[in-house]
């Protein structure tokens, strides 16, 4: 197990804000040397710290006003993961999360209206066989970038 020390926390903090942000422009956030900069990227994509690199968008720049999580739940003993690697593919899809609880999966979403929410939820999850409830929960405000 790689250790990581505050000199790789203020590296992978840059990186969060801005994941094309050169060696350069991180040494001069973070007042460390280019050579340790480049050094500590290397060392934690190596370790699988950084597993990669991502583009954030605007959503309502996309046409995408509606942001949603849709809680589903499985029949006792199926395969949901089947379920959510058919689900993993969509467009709208933004992120997935297996759960303990009383719902065994959560799908982040973003569309353009309602409308679309409606055919993701009614006309697509929902037509799984093995899916017996799901719980919409609109967004009214993303506050978050990552």
């Amino acid at each position: 197990m790689v250790k990581v020390d505050d000199t790789d926390i203020s590296v992978i903090d840059a990186l969060r804000k801005n994941a094309r942000a050169s060696v350069q422009m991180i040494s001069r956030e973070t007042g460390l040397a280019k050579a340790t900069i480049h050094r500590r990227i290397k060392k934690l994509e190596k370790a699988g710290i950084i597993e990669g690199y991502t583009v954030i968008l605007n959503r309502e720049k996309l046409g995408r006003n509606v942001t949603a999580y849709v809680l589903i739940r499985t029949a006792p003993a199926a395969n949901y993961e089947d379920v959510l690697k058919e689900v993993k593919g969509r467009p709208e899809v933004e992120d997935i999360a297996t759960l303990a609880g009383d719902f065994d999966a959560l799908v982040k979403v973003s569309v353009k209206n309602m409308g679309e929410l409606d055919k993701f939820v009614l006309k697509y999850i929902r037509k799984f066989p093995i899916v017996t409830h799901t719980q919409t929960l609109i967004a009214f405000q993303n506050t978050t970038k990552y």
